[in-house]
Order: structure tokens, then sequence, then C-alpha cells
């Protein structure tokens, strides 16, 4: 599901791909955001009639782009626990991450995929830094759920007040 496919490979492969609107909502980022990430190298969309659009694996490096800023490591640090992440999904085959519990654990210099709770904790308590966790299985049954239109329903927003102030007015996520 994580290799890098030239878009032509896509196309022949049939592969659905989402677009930037939809990508937003499922990640919880705004369009700025993607856009920001694919200047940087993160991301590598595929363009059609202008627009990006985004195969299952990058719309799943979204969740974990999105995942690890939340968790305040910076775009330099993400950047390699991405490539070190793409690396080893692609040695486990195109049907990563199928349907095991796959997760990534990252300090922002390395990043390892495991899917023993053992080997988990291992890491854990043999770290020296600080430790992210992110469900790769999750996050990869969340975008297939997504592409099934099965997602999950997101709440409506909250009502906008009558005079919006300034800071309100700020862009939200899709």
């Amino acid at each position: 599901m994580l290799g890098k496919a030239t878009t032509a490979s896509k196309r022949a492969k049939g592969e659905e791909l989402f677009s930037s609107t939809d990508v937003c909502r499922l990640a919880g980022v705004t369009p700025r955001q993607l856009q920001y990430w694919g200047q940087q190298g993160l991301l590598s969309p595929v363009r059609r009639a202008n627009r990006r659009r985004y195969a299952a694996d990058e719309a799943l490096a979204v969740l974990i782009v999105g995942s690890l800023r939340r968790k305040r490591f910076t775009l330099a640090a993400i950047r390699r626990a991405l490539r070190l992440f793409r690396r080893e999904a692609a040695a486990l085959g195109p049907d990563f991450p199928g349907r095991t519990e796959w997760f990534l654990i990252t300090d922002g210099k390395s990043a390892r995929l495991e899917n023993s709770r053992e080997a988990i904790v291992n890491r854990f308590k043999e770290s020296r830094r600080a430790m992210a966790l992110v469900a790769v299985g999750e996050l990869a049954a969340e975008v297939r759920r997504f592409g099934e239109g099965q997602a999950a329903v997101t709440p409506d927003p909250a009502p906008k007040p009558e005079a919006a102030s300034r800071s309100s007015r700020r862009r939200k996520p899709c």
C-alpha cells in the first residue's frame, strides 16, 4: 500500500484517488497545510486537471504527518520518520499494513515499525529520548473505510456567532 508509484502506474492500477477536500476531512488538516507539506516534499500528490489528488498511501502519509505535527514534531523530524517509515513499509511488501496492528515508533531521529506489543514496550524502555507512537494500522483502516464510503460521521461544527471577531475568522480544517 505504501510504495512510491508513478502517476501512470497509479492510473493503470485503477487505484482510487482522494481529493484534497477529502484528505483534509479525513486528517483534520487545512488545505494550506496539505499544500505546504507538498511544497516541502513530505507528500507527492498526483496532479489531475490542476488539482491535487492523493492515493491511499499518500492519504495515510497525511494522517501520519498530521499525527506527528500534533505531537509537536518538527517538519525535519517528520521528514526523517516518514522516509524511514516508507522504507520499512516497502520492505514489508505491497499488502502492508493489511489487517495487522502496526505501530510507528519515532523519536524524530529514527523510526521503526512494530506489530508486537512486547517489542514496542522494549523500544520505549530502551530509549533515552522521548518517543512517539502512531497507530499506523488504525490509520490505514480509517483510510480504507473512508475510501469505501464508511467513514465515521464527523459532528457538525458549532454554529457561528452573529458578529465574528477577527480571530475567529481563521481558516479551519475542512
